[in-house]
């Protein structure tokens, strides 16, 4: 036993003449730089031997070595998830805001308050929206319908004018309007000359 303490005293005595490295900096040679996102009382420093972050990582970083950034989490250790309303499931690797904004129904920094101007139709049951859906198509059926009565009814117009180029007003044509050939007080002249013969007759019988 006591033929190993010279050789644990000359292993102590080499690594207090080996330089430490700057703060910053770590391995042999000290070539290596920590990745700045270390947790430390003073400034970001790192193991200077094997570059781990021995008092964990800044919020919105992880890894041994604190050089990857938080993936739909954040805060210490990247521990928190993001709001499952955030657009596209993304957020701020620091604080939880969602960068890219909320979803349909949800606002604030981190979409986690129901927008009430959408609740209402949110809680439309399908078969509201069904309803709807056969509302409207129900109206564009009239619609398209008594567009196409005023189209046939202009053809036909159309058409009748060009068979018929003299006539303005077909519809007032008919057998009832038709002027008569008689000449007006015919018939009540034919009647007092029947009176007045017959007053003759009478008169002079012979």
């Amino acid at each position: 036993m006591s033929s190993q303490y010279p050789k644990l005293f000359v292993k102590c005595m080499v690594m207090r003449m080996i330089p430490s490295c700057n703060h910053g900096t770590f391995g042999h040679g000290c070539i290596n730089n920590c990745s700045g996102q270390c947790i430390d009382e003073l400034e970001p420093m790192c193991n200077k031997q094997t570059g781990h972050c021995d008092r964990g990582c800044k919020p919105g970083y992880t890894s041994a070595f604190c050089n990857e950034s938080c993936v739909n989490s954040y805060g210490k250790d990247c521990r928190y998830p993001c709001s499952t309303h955030c657009f596209n499931g993304t957020c701020d690797i620091f604080n939880g805001s969602c960068v890219s904004g909320c979803v349909d129904g949800f606002i604030g920094d981190k979409c986690n308050q129901v927008n009430q101007s959408d609740v209402e139709v949110l809680s439309r049951s399908p078969d509201d929206k069904q309803e709807d859906t056969c509302s409207v198509g129900l109206s564009i059926s009239i619609g398209f319908n008594a567009l196409l009565i005023i189209i046939i009814s202009v053809l036909i117009w159309n058409h009748y004018r060009n068979e018929h180029p003299g006539d303005s007003c077909p519809c007032w044509k008919s057998p009832v309007y038709e002027k008569s050939t008689a000449p007006v007080g015919q018939e009540s002249t034919y009647q007092e000359l029947n009176i007045i013969e017959n007053q003759y007759q009478t008169i002079n019988p012979n």
